[in-house]
């Protein structure tokens, strides 16, 4: 609830783009070392999702942020 006192673009970056570049930083350590299996994650979660994506009842902007541009 604190990240409405921040500018959206700055939460969109720590709440997303840290979290795709942390992702991508393991997959290419583990590269590195010469692990040959893929890196694999899955994160799935159902909270505070509303059927009707147009109009969700709680904190709309990070519910819709995985179709931002």
């Amino acid at each position: 609830m604190r990240s409405k006192q921040y500018p959206w673009k700055d939460v969109v970056r720590v709440s997303k783009d840290y979290c795709v570049a942390g992702m991508n930083a393991i997959a290419e350590s583990r590269h590195a070392a010469g692990n040959a299996t893929p890196f694999r994650f899955i994160y799935l979660s159902g909270k505070g999702i509303s059927h009707d994506m147009a109009r969700p009842w709680i904190m709309g902007d990070y519910l819709l942020m995985r179709v931002s541009p």
